[in-house]
């Protein structure tokens, strides 16, 4: 198993409100969330081969 990391960024209280309870609705942590979106924005990034 790879070495983990943590990813840490600021956001505003009201921003991490919203950001869980978007979350939340679909049955999601905000690490799922933001993955998620980050698997939609750049496709294949999670591959070994990049």
């Amino acid at each position: 198993m790879a070495d983990k990391k943590k990813l840490i960024i600021q956001i505003e209280e009201e921003e991490h409100r919203k950001l869980k309870a978007i979350a939340a609705s679909k049955g999601l942590s905000i690490k799922e969330a933001i993955l998620s979106a980050l698997d939609k924005m750049f496709p294949g990034w999670r591959e070994d081969n990049q």
